[in-house]
């Protein structure tokens, strides 16, 4: 711990150089080093996690074969599957980043509160996310060890120290070894960090949000610059911003699926400045022994709890909440076990939204309706940027998507459609949300993005779109465009929220692709709402008459056939229904045949419907049909009782 307090010191003391108080030491002049200063070996990268542009050789800034020793788990590896190394790589990274940061606040600030060590925790994570998305190293395509070099190579590291004003500490190793690298920056945001919870833009110490946005605008601006983020006009404003979104949105949470995932990297000997830190001592992922309790990644992709001698798995990693909340928090980290170990083993694969509808109680599904109890700040991602408008208490919204955080308070977050955008809102935790949002039925929509059962749906594209027996299953048919249907039932699948409607179409039932709600909505380019009432001044009832119940009915476009019976006589009673051109005559045609019988049909150009056909037909099976403009319909001999 000496060398840890002594270079704590020593930033002190340059803090207090810098202000113009006391200068123990002599301050070395800004460095006019060109971009890119000894960058050997340079590659791009993308604006995710992991990977930011640019990174260059840890060569001759440090010994790529000593990062190789020390610090295989936190190195990105180009050569692997992108998605898959991304959530190998932040589960690593924030491991090592929420012990490090916490073990650092505790040595300076032993009263530290559980409630201070969780906003600094937070506050850092939003800094390294701001800074490099938490990128340092990386195994490059060329296999070399790569460092990040942002700012045109003059920002070094995870938390991008600067060579034109820290150079003799990039020097010392500030720049390269990450230890060395996330300190430095801890060295001074800490100091921001205790002079922000003073700040006048900081109503108390304990305003974690504002206190983390005032500390950053001084690590950001310099010590003057202390409320900077409350002046949208400052010339930096957008840095400010930027953090602020990063503390709200805390996006690393979506790749990282055990928040309890325990690190090799042993971090108290690395935080106390020794060079060499063996890993702690790796525990047997082959060893069924070692399962119970844990993530187990199995290399088909799923991860799994171990549960009864079987995997319990889902597709992603980062719906593992719904299996912890079933199975209770998994400790211990996770692991990777051999395929030649977990095949013998039983795999039940839960579909994400079942799993969360069994998991989470009270939990609002996509599709499904709630009423808005209080007014809601909307913002742009779950907890993130407020867009500027709220919810309005008793209006009905359908969800589009649902996010479920923590495992014990199961904090909610919708999806909803308003003033005409897109946003999440809070709708509380298990104790409470009844407070926040309730159940509302779909009829009280105003705006259907997701038609349920009973509702009406029209196929859009020009081609049809494929029936199946399952969703997403083998081909049984082919729905043609602008066919109307009845919706039977709707399952929502997958991490796109990707929608299937049961239909009934040419005497098979199966499923349709309705489109997907995230990650670009496409609902609008597969099935629209059709409303089959839509200006019809008439009903079936009223243009068959008194007594006359409707029985079955079928879609067509721009209508309805339907067929109803008066059990008082016997008779049957066919009409087809308009939806559009309404009381403007078109061709419209109604038919109906006792089985046995002669056929009889009433068409012509009609404003509202054709028919009404009649037929007795008491014991007897009966065809009926009809048609509108160039699309008709007729059934097979049915309703024999």
């Amino acid at each position: 711990m000496d060398r840890m307090i002594t270079s704590i010191n020593r930033v002190a003391a340059l803090l207090f150089c810098l202000l113009g108080l006391y200068c123990p030491f002599s301050l070395a002049a800004p460095a006019d080093t060109p971009d890119y200063y000894l960058c050997n070996n340079r590659v791009g990268g993308e604006w995710n996690f992991g990977r930011v542009p640019a990174a260059c050789d840890v060569d001759p800034w440090g010994d790529p074969a000593y990062v190789i020793d020390q610090f295989v788990p936190v190195i990105f590896d180009d050569n692997v599957t992108r998605s898959t190394e991304r959530q190998r790589y932040m589960l690593e990274v924030h491991a090592m980043l929420r012990d490090s940061v916490e073990y650092y606040l505790l040595a300076r600030k032993p009263s530290a509160s559980g409630a201070e060590v969780a906003a600094w925790q937070r506050a850092n994570f939003a800094k390294a996310h701001q800074e490099t998305f938490w990128t340092h190293y990386r195994e490059a395509t060329d296999d070399n060890i790569k460092m990040v070099r942002g700012d045109s190579g003059h920002g070094h590291g995870m938390v991008q120290i600067d060579d034109r004003w820290h150079f003799p500490k990039l020097e010392e190793g500030k720049g390269w070894h990450i230890f060395e690298n996330i300190i430095y920056g801890m060295e001074l945001f800490y100091d921001a960090w205790q002079d922000a919870a003073n700040a006048s833009c900081v109503s108390s110490p304990s305003n974690w949000r504002n206190r983390a946005r005032s500390a950053y605008s001084v690590y950001n601006g310099g010590a003057s610059k202390i409320c900077r983020w409350t002046n949208p006009n400052d010339p930096w404003a957008r840095n400010d911003i930027g953090y602020a979104d990063k503390y709200d949105s805390r996006t690393w949470l979506n790749y990282i699926s055990n928040r309890d995932h325990e690190t090799t990297l042993d971090i108290p000997c690395f935080m106390e400045g020794n060079a060499d830190c063996a890993a702690v001592e790796p525990v047997d992922a082959d060893d069924p022994a070692n399962w119970p309790g844990r993530q187990i990644n199995l290399a088909s992709g799923e991860a799994c709890r171990f549960e009864n001698n079987a995997f319990e798995c889902v597709a992603e990693a980062v719906d593992m909440l719904c299996l912890n909340i079933q199975y209770g928090a998994s400790t211990g980290g996770s692991l990777s076990p051999s395929a030649s170990v977990t095949d013998a083993y039983g795999k039940t694969v839960h579909e994400k939204h079942a799993c969360f509808a069994g998991a989470v109680t009270g939990l609002s599904m996509v599709g499904q309706s709630i009423t808005s109890e209080v007014e809601i700040n909307v913002r742009a991602t779950p907890g993130g940027s407020a867009l500027g408008f709220t919810s309005q208490p008793g209006k009905v919204y359908q969800v589009l998507d649902y996010v479920v955080d923590d495992i014990d308070a199961q904090h909610r977050y919708y999806l909803i459609s308003e003033n005409g955008k897109l946003g999440y809102i809070y709708a509380g935790e298990a104790g409470d949300h009844t407070s926040w949002t309730t159940r509302a039925s779909h009829s009280g929509l105003g705006e259907v993005f997701i038609p349920l059962a009973g509702d009406q749906i029209q196929v859009v594209p020009s081609s049809g779109i494929n029936l199946r027996d399952v969703p997403a299953g083998n081909l049984i048919g082919l729905v043609p465009t602008d066919e109307i249907l009845s919706v039977i039932s709707v399952v929502i699948q997958g991490t796109d929220n990707d929608v299937y409607y049961e239909v009934s179409y040419g005497g098979k039932t199966g499923y349709i692709y309705g489109g997907k709600v995230l990650n670009g909505m496409t609902l609008q380019d597969w099935i629209v709402p059709y409303d089959e009432v839509e200006s019809n001044p008439y009903t079936p009832e009223e243009a068959c008459g008194s007594g006359y119940s409707v029985i079955n009915s079928h879609a067509l476009t721009g209508g309805r056939i339907y067929l109803l019976y008066k059990s008082s006589t016997g008779y049957n009673c066919v009409v087809t229904m308009k939806a559009s051109n309404v009381g403007t005559p078109s061709a419209v045609s109604a038919s109906l045949q006792v089985e046995g019988g002669t056929k009889a049909t009433d068409s012509g150009n009609f404003s509202y419907f054709a028919g009404p056909v009649k037929k007795r037909a008491p014991g007897s099976c009966v065809k009926w049909g009809g048609s509108i403009g160039s699309r008709s319909w007729v059934s097979s001999y049915q309703h024999c009782d």
